[in-house]
C-alpha cells in the first residue's frame, strides 16, 4: 500500500528517476539485496538427529534441520557460496557442497541440498566370538548390550576394523581357502573381497579419512604392511623389509602408522610415516610387544607385552615410547587393547574368568574393570566404532 501511495510522487519526479535518483518504478528505494532460500532434504537409514549448519560465504551461519527450509535475508547481489556443515560422516550430499548461488537484487535464489545417509553404528564394539561354534564378527553396544552376529559363515572371521563413517567393517576371513581381507556393511549386506589374492592377507585397518585401508600380506614372500583403496585398488607396499611386519594401526591424524615388526630380532612396536618412511622402534625391549592401538588424541599407544609367561596391557608415549605404564598387572592373559573414541576407556581381552572375554577399563590407570561379554564362548579382538 505504501508503494502505491507514492505513485503520484514518482510521476511528478519522473525526470529525476530517469537521471538515476535510486528509486524503483513504484517510488520506493531500488533494492540492492536479495534472499537465499536454503532447503535440506535428507533420506536414508541413520539420519543425523542434530541437523546441520548452513554457512554463507564462510562467515554467516545458522542452524537448519535435516528436512527444512531457511531463508537468508539481505544478501548482496552477485555470486555467493552456501555450505552445509555438521553433516554426519555416514551422510553424503549430492550436487556439490558448497553450492554457488547467484543472487539478483529484490529476488530469491534457491540452494537445495539433497542428502543420503547410509546405515551406520556409532559407539559400538565389534569383536570376534566363537559362541556359535566358529569365529564370527559380532557387534555389541558399548555397554555389552544387544550382541548381534554380523557374519555367518563356516570360515574363521577375525580382526574387525570400522570405517570412520561407521558404515562398514573390514575383516580377515579364510572363507575362500586362504586369508583375505573383506568388507561388509554394518547390516551384513554388500560383502566384498578386497584383496582376492593367492597370498595371505590379514589385519586390515581403515585410515581416519576413509580413503585407504592398511593391511599385512605375505604376497612378497614375507609379511609386509600394505595400503590399498577401500575397493582394493592402488596397492602399495610400505615396509619392504625382510623381517615380518604386521598389525598396522593408523594414527588419528592419518600421518603415521604403527605396526609390529621382528626386524630387531623379536616383536617390537614401530611407527612409520604413512608413506612408509622413517620407521622408528618405540618399544626396543627384550620382550615381545605387539597389537598397537592409538589413543584418540594421538599422544599415546596402548599395546600388549609378553614376558614369556604372561601378557599385559601397557601404554606409552606415541612420540618416543616413554612414560611406560602397566594397566593390567594380572596373572591372566590381558591383550588386544583398543581405545574408546572419547579416550576415556580401553577395551581388551582377558581370560581372568576362565575363558576369553571382552573387558573395559579406565585408560588412565586400568581401574573400573567391567566384563562386557560374559559368554561361554571365546570373545576376542574388540574394535570400537567412531562417535557420530
Amino acid at each position: 500500500m505504501k508503494k502505491l501511495a507514492l505513485l503520484p510522487l514518482c510521476a511528478l519526479a519522473f525526470a529525476a528517476l530517469a537521471a538515476g535518483c535510486g528509486e524503483d518504478d513504484l517510488g520506493g528505494p531500488t533494492p540492492t539485496t536479495g534472499w537465499i532460500e536454503v532447503t535440506t532434504a535428507t533420506v536414508g537409514d541413520t539420519l543425523d538427529p542434530d541437523g546441520y549448519t548452513v554457512t554463507l560465504d564462510g562467515s554467516q551461519s545458522e542452524a537448519i534441520a535435516i528436512n527444512d527450509v531457511v531463508t537468508i535475508a539481505d544478501v548482496e547481489e552477485g555470486s555467493h557460496g552456501v555450505e552445509l556443515t555438521g553433516v554426519a560422516r555416514n551422510c553424503t550430499t549430492g550436487g556439490g557442497n558448497p553450492l554457488i548461488v547467484s543472487v539478483t537484487a529484490g529476488d530469491t535464489a534457491q540452494a537445495e541440498f539433497g542428502l543420503i545417509c547410509a546405515a551406520a553404528l556409532f559407539d559400538h564394539i565389534a569383536l570376534v566370538s566363537n559362541r556359535r561354534g566358529n569365529d564370527e564378527i559380532y557387534i555389541i553396544g558399548a555397554d555389552g548390550s544387544n550382541p548381534t552376529r554380523l557374519t555367518a559363515n563356516a570360515a574363521s572371521d577375525w580382526y574387525p576394523s570400522w570405517s570412520p563413517a561407521g558404515t562398514r567393517i573390514a575383516f580377515r576371513s579364510d572363507r575362500d581357502g586362504n586369508l583375505e581381507v573383506y568388507a561388509v556393511d554394518v547390516d551384513g549386506s554388500d560383502l566384498t573381497n578386497l584383496t582376492d589374492n593367492a597370498a595371505n592377507d590379514s589385519w586390515p585397518a581403515w585410515s581416519p579419512d576413509g580413503t585407504r585401508i592398511a593391511f599385512a600380506s605375505d604376497r612378497d614372500g614375507n609379511w609386509e604392511v600394505y595400503v590399498m583403496d577401500p575397493d582394493g585398488s592402488n596397492l602399495q607396499n610400505l615396509t619392504n623389509d625382510p623381517a615380518s611386519d604386521t598389525e598396522p594401526a593408523w594414527s588419528p591424524d592419518g600421518t603415521q602408522i604403527a605396526f609390529t615388526s621382528s626386524r630387531d630380532g623379536n616383536m617390537e612396536i614401530y611407527v612409520m610415516d604413512a608413506d612408509g618412511s622413517n620407521p622408528t622402534n618405540l618399544t626396543n625391549d627384550a620382550e615381545d610387544d605387539d597389537e598397537a592401538a592409538w589413543s584418540p588424541d594421538g599422544t599415546q599407544i596402548a599395546f600388549a607385552s609378553y614376558d614369556g609367561a604372561n601378557l599385559e596391557v601397557y601404554v606409552m608415549a606415541a612420540s618416543d615410547g616413554s612414560g611406560l605404564t602397566n594397566l593390567t598387572n594380572n596373572a591372566a592373559r590381558d591383550d588386544e587393547p583398543f581405545w574408546s573414541p572419547d579416550g576415556s576407556r580401553i577395551a581388551f581381552v582377558t581370560d581372568r574368568d576362565g575363558n576369553y572375554e571382552i573387558y573395559v577399563m579406565d585408560a588412565t590407570d586400568g581401574s573400573n574393570l567391567t566384563n562386557l561379554t560374559q559368554d561361554a564362548g571365546a570373545d576376542n579382538y574388540p574394535a570400537w566404532s567412531p562417535l557420530r
